[in-house]
C-alpha cells in the first residue's frame, strides 16, 4: 500500500494534495477508483468529504480498490463512498472526484499528514461543495453502517417528504406521519429515523464544523437521502414559527416527543447555516470556543485548534502540540482581554473544573466536553440576564497570572441546600416545597418585591424555560401555569393549550415539559443558596456558607468568590443565578465597587 502513495507524491510548497477519481458504476459494482495529483492553486473541481470515522476496524469487507490495491477503510467511510457514487450515477453524473482524508493522506506517513493538516481549511474552502455524511439509518439494527440496499425504506421516505414539506412551509397537521397516532408502526419507525439522525456523531465532533462552514455549498447525506443545507435549515426556520405560533400543533398523545426529535435534528443545521452567515464577521477563537463547547475532539488541545480556521480574522495562536492545554487556555483569555477588553466570558469560569496550574478567571475548555449538558447551561442562559445594567469596564492581566477588575460585593452565602434530583421531580418539588412552607419565609415579602414563593419558583429554572429553539426568561403567565400545574392539582387534558404572555397559545403538556426540562439542567450539579440579606440563589455544587457574591461589570451573570490571602485576592467559585438581581433591579453606588485580583 505505500508503493500506492509513493506513485503520487505530494509538494507541500506547490499545495499539493491528492484525489480519488471513483468509477462511476450501478449499486452492486465494486468500488473502483484512481488517485491523482493536483494543486489547490489551480482551483480544482473536486467534493470534499465531511465525515465521522467512527468504528476503526479495517476489513475485506470495506475497502475500496484504488488502482487495483485493495485499501481497508471503516465501514462508515465505506458506506459514504458508495452512497455518494449511488447518487451520481442515479444522476448521470459525468464523474465523482473525491477528497477524503483517511484516502488521500497516508495515514502511515507522519511528515505528510503534517503538511497536509494544515491545508484542510484550503481543501474545504477550494472544493465544488462539501458533503456531508451522516450515515445509515438502519432503524432495526444500531449496528448497521454498510448499506444493504440503495433503496429508501418507507420510514426514510416519509422521512425525506416531511423535510421538504416543512421546507415548503407546510402546517404540521398537513404532514405526514402526522396523521397517526403514537402505536402506529410507521409513526414509531420516522420518531427512530429522527432519533438516529439527530444523535449522529457528526454532530459531537469539533473538527467537521470547519468544514460545513467554509465550502461554497454543502450538501448532507444521510442513508439514500441527500438535502441541501438549504433545504434542512429553511425547514427549521420554518418548523420553529409553527411551534411559536402553535397554529397546527397536534394534540395526539406521543406527538410532543416526534416533534421534539424533528426539532433536534433540524436545529443542528440552522446553528451551521447561521455560523456560515456570519463568516465575515469578527470571529475571536474564544467566542468559538464557547459557541462549539460541547464538540468533542480527540485530543484536548484540538478542542482550540480545531476552529482555528473559522477565527476572523485569522487567529495569530499557531498550532503547537508540545504546550500544556492549561497554556493554551491562559493564552487564549489573556488574548480576549487584551484585544477586546471583555469579560463576557467569565461566567464559564469555575474553580471546581479548572487545571491544576490554571488560574480560576481562565475557562477550561476541556471541562465541557462530553460533560453534561447542565455543565453547559450557563452557557445557554448567560445572555438572558444584565446584572450590570450595562456597565463596562477594562480588565488587565498582572504578571502573566492575576486578573485585576473592578467589582461589588453584593450579599455573603449564608446556607446551601440540594434540590433531589432522583425520582419523580415533581414530587421532590413539592416535597422541598413543603419544607419552606414550614420557614418563615412564607409569610414575607422577597427583599426586592413579590412573594418569597414566586422567588423560589423562578430559581429552580433560573427564571427560564426553552422556547420554539432557544432559552427564554419566563413570563408571569408562565409562572402562574407552572404553579397551578405542580402544585395545585389542576390536570390538562391531552391537547388542551395554554394561553401564554402576548396571546400565544402552547400546548400544555409540551410546555410543563419545558420548564421541567430546564428545571432538571439548572439544579442538577448545583445547590441552592440563600444569602444573609435574604436572597436565594443557584450556583455550583462547590458554594459553600462564608463564600461572596460580587457583581462584576462586563460578566453577563453574578459571581461566587471565595476569599484566599485577603480580602482583596480572590478565586472564583462559580456563576449564579440570584433572584432579584439578574437585570440591574437594584441601583449599585460606583463607591461600593473596588479593584480586586482574581487568582
Amino acid at each position: 500500500m505505500d508503493k500506492l502513495y509513493t506513485a503520487y507524491p505530494l509538494d507541500h510548497k506547490k499545495e499539493h494534495i491528492r484525489l480519488i477519481n471513483i468509477d462511476l458504476g450501478p449499486w452492486e459494482a465494486e468500488l473502483t477508483s484512481t488517485f491523482s495529483v493536483v494543486s489547490l492553486r489551480d482551483s480544482p473541481d473536486f467534493v470534499a468529504l465531511s465525515y465521522v470515522w467512527g468504528d476503526n476496524s479495517l476489513s475485506d469487507h470495506s475497502a475500496v480498490n484504488i488502482e487495483g490495491c485493495p485499501v481497508p477503510v471503516t465501514p462508515n467511510l465505506y458506506a459514504a463512498l458508495r452512497r455518494l457514487r449511488w447518487h451520481a450515477h442515479e444522476v448521470g453524473q459525468g464523474n465523482l472526484i473525491v477528497w477524503a482524508d483517511a484516502l488521500c493522506i497516508s495515514q502511515n506517513d507522519r511528515i505528510e499528514k503534517q503538511h497536509q493538516i494544515p491545508l484542510m481549511r484550503r481543501i474545504y474552502s477550494c472544493c465544488r461543495n462539501t458533503a456531508i455524511w451522516l450515515g445509515e439509518l438502519s432503524i432495526r439494527d444500531n449496528s448497521a453502517s454498510i448499506p444493504l440496499s440503495p433503496h429508501p425504506s418507507e420510514s426514510i421516505a416519509v422521512t425525506d417528504r416531511l423535510i421538504q414539506d416543512l421546507q415548503h412551509d407546510q402546517h404540521l397537521d398537513k404532514i405526514e406521519p402526522f396523521d397517526r397516532d403514537e402505536t402506529d408502526s410507521l409513526f414509531v419507525d420516522v420518531r427512530q429515523v429522527f432519533e438516529r439522525l439527530s444523535y449522529s456523531t457528526w454532530f459531537l465532533r469539533r473538527w467537521v464544523l470547519q468544514e460545513a462552514v467554509l465550502a461554497a455549498t454543502v450538501k448532507v447525506y444521510f442513508g439514500p437521502v441527500l438535502q441541501d443545507l438549504d433545504t434542512l435549515s429553511q425547514a427549521m426556520e420554518n418548523y420553529a414559527e409553527h411551534i411559536e405560533q402553535a397554529c397546527c400543533t397536534t394534540a395526539k398523545p406521543g406527538h410532543y416527543i416526534m416533534r421534539q426529535r424533528i426539532r433536534g435534528f433540524l436545529q443542528e443545521f440552522s446553528s451551521l447555516q447561521d455560523l456560515r452567515d456570519r463568516r465575515s464577521e469578527r470571529a475571536h477563537i474564544l467566542h468559538l470556543c464557547r459557541e462549539f463547547s460541547g464538540r468533542q475532539t480527540s485530543l484536548e488541545l484540538d478542542c482550540v485548534y480545531a476552529l482555528l480556521g473559522l477565527t476572523n480574522p485569522p487567529a495569530t495562536i499557531v498550532p503547537d502540540y508540545t504546550v500544556s492545554i492549561d497554556s493554551l487556555c491562559t493564552e487564549i483569555c489573556t488574548d480576549y482581554i487584551g484585544k477586546e477588553h471583555s469579560l463576557d466570558f467569565l461566567h464559564l469560569a469555575s474553580s471546581s473544573i479548572g487545571q491544576a496550574q490554571m488560574p480560576t478567571w481562565v475557562v477550561d475548555w476541556t471541562a465541557f466536553v462530553d460533560c453534561k449538558a447542565s455543565k453547559r447551561a450557563w452557557n445557554w442562559l448567560a445572555d438572558l440576564f444584565h446584572p450590570t445594567a450595562g456597565l463596562s469596564q477594562k480588565p488587565h492581566i498582572r504578571d502573566q497570572y492575576f486578573l485585576e477588575i473592578i467589582a461589588c460585593p453584593i450579599d455573603r452565602v449564608e446556607d446551601t441546600v440540594k434540590l433531589p434530583m432522583t425520582g419523580n421531580i415533581t414530587d421532590a418539588i413539592r416535597n422541598f416545597l413543603a419544607i419552606l412552607l414550614d420557614e418563615v419565609y412564607s409569610d414575607v415579602d422577597y427583599p426586592t418585591g413579590g412573594t418569597w414563593l414566586m422567588a423560589w419558583l423562578r430559581t429552580l429554572s433560573a427564571d427560564s424555560c426553552w422556547g420554539a429553539n432557544s432559552a427564554r426568561r419566563l413570563s408571569k403567565e408562565d409562572c402562574d401555569f407552572y404553579w397551578s400545574s405542580i402544585f395545585t392539582g389542576s390536570g390538562y387534558a391531552p391537547g388542551q393549550k395554554v394561553r401564554l404572555a402576548g396571546g400565544r397559545l402552547v400546548l400544555a403538556d409540551a410546555h410543563l415539559n419545558d420548564i421541567i426540562r430546564m428545571l432538571r439542567l439548572v439544579q442538577e450539579d448545583r445547590r441552592i443558596f440563600y444569602t444573609n440579606n435574604g436572597y436565594i440563589g443557584v450556583a455550583d455544587d462547590d458554594i459553600e456558607p462564608g463564600d461572596v457574591v460580587f457583581l462584576v461589570p462586563g460578566c453577563s451573570m453574578p459571581m461566587v468568590m471565595r476569599s484566599k490571602d485577603s480580602a482583596f485576592y480572590l478565586q472564583i467559585v462559580s456563576a449564579c443565578y440570584l433572584h432579584g438581581w439578574t437585570d440591574g433591579e437594584i441601583a449599585i453606588a460606583p463607591k461600593r465597587y473596588r479593584a480586586v485580583y482574581i487568582e
